[in-house]
């Protein structure tokens, strides 16, 4: 039986910790804004262009090793109590540490917030019809939950002591169309284009001007977060031609380029861009130390710890299935070719000699 698909996504993890010391190694918490596409429309995603060796090195950027735990639609308040996100933590630990991988995180991206916000904009935004206003009281409100929201995620990510970066959103330009998916007769979106065009009358300047000062509020929130680095990634955002939109708030792949390159500055800004050669050397010269599990790992409830102890038992158990399986396999072929007919030799009669 397979590994659960955010266990397997681990072990494949561990496997590039080993064979590809040099690489950088990002832990990857999220929504849509590192997850999109994913197949729903054709193009790579942020983590899928992080991972691109022929990518990065094209940005003169180190090769990343990343294990993403994004989803599309994830809200921020919940990301903290993710049981994928505990389980895979507890599976790498407990599995790096029996193979003597260094795994340790050297840097944790986050995208959040979006997801607690935008599809709500009704709480935030009211008014006269064809005019409008933020509501002030409902939006500090949100803030408050969001800023709760990021210490919790990052008390969680504390014991890797690594920096853990992330951006705000960028304009929003409403809209009433939903950008089409690979299923049929089905779209995602829009989330804030129709109750602010429709419902509210407004035109589309006055819904992005709206729509922006929320986000705005939500830029500033996440920059006053002790511990978190934050970048803003609003130019970038919008300086992204509307062909490379997909909907209102996720781009095609030219899109998730720019972005995916703004990325890579902030990454470096935090972590550095040692040189390939000597970050392998460094890797392969020692381990660094242990990770100190908070009690929140070490006393997971029952059924997240039971799945992680099934999971490890499974995947020690794989090589000596792989080797029981060999041998029954020689074992089959030496039976199969016992059968086999063995051709006679054709009996030679001794001539007599003649007297």
């Amino acid at each position: 039986m397979p590994l659960q698909p955010h266990l397997e996504r681990c072990r494949k993890y561990l496997d590039r910790c080993r064979f590809h010391p040099e690489e950088k190694r990002i832990l990857a918490i999220g929504d849509s804004w590192l997850s999109l596409p994913g197949n729903l429309w054709p193009g790579k995603n942020v983590v899928e262009l992080l991972k691109d060796r022929e990518w990065t090195a094209s940005h003169g950027a180190r090769p990343m090793n990343v294990l993403s735990f994004a989803h599309p639609g994830k809200e921020l308040k919940h990301m903290a109590r993710d049981i994928d996100l505990h389980q895979g933590l507890a599976f790498l630990q407990d599995l790096g540490d029996r193979r003597r991988i260094e795994y340790r995180f050297e840097a944790v991206i986050v995208t959040g917030g979006g997801n607690d916000i935008l599809p709500f904009p009704d709480r935030y935004i009211g008014g006269p019809h064809g005019t409008g206003a933020i509501l002030e009281g409902p939006l500090s409100a949100a803030m408050d939950d969001i800023t709760a929201s990021w210490r919790d995620l990052l008390k969680l990510v504390a014991p890797w002591e690594c920096p853990v970066i992330a951006h705000g959103y960028g304009p929003v330009t409403p809209t009433r169309k939903s950008g089409d998916i690979i299923i049929p007769f089905l779209g995602i979106g829009p989330w804030v284009g129709k109750y602010l065009l429709d419902e509210l009358g407004l035109t589309v300047a006055r819904g992005k001007e709206l729509i922006g000062a929320v986000i705005d509020r939500l830029n500033a929130t996440m920059d006053a977060i002790d511990g978190l680095t934050w970048f803003d990634a609003r130019a970038v955002v919008d300086a992204i031609a509307p062909a490379d939109w997909h909907d209102e708030i996720h781009f095609f792949e030219p899109g998730w380029k720019k972005l995916t390159e703004r990325w890579l500055e902030a990454i470096d800004a935090a972590i550095g861009r040692a040189p390939v050669s000597a970050v392998a050397t460094a890797r392969r010269a020692g381990r660094r130390k242990a990770v100190d599990l908070t009690p929140q790992f070490k006393a997971l409830r029952p059924f997240t710890r039971d799945a992680v102890n099934e999971a490890l038992a499974r995947d020690e158990a794989a090589p000596k299935r792989a080797g029981k399986r060999a041998v029954a396999k020689k074992a089959v072929a030496k039976k199969a070719a016992a059968k086999k007919p063995v051709a006679k030799k054709a009996a030679t009669k001794k001539a007599k000699p003649r007297r």
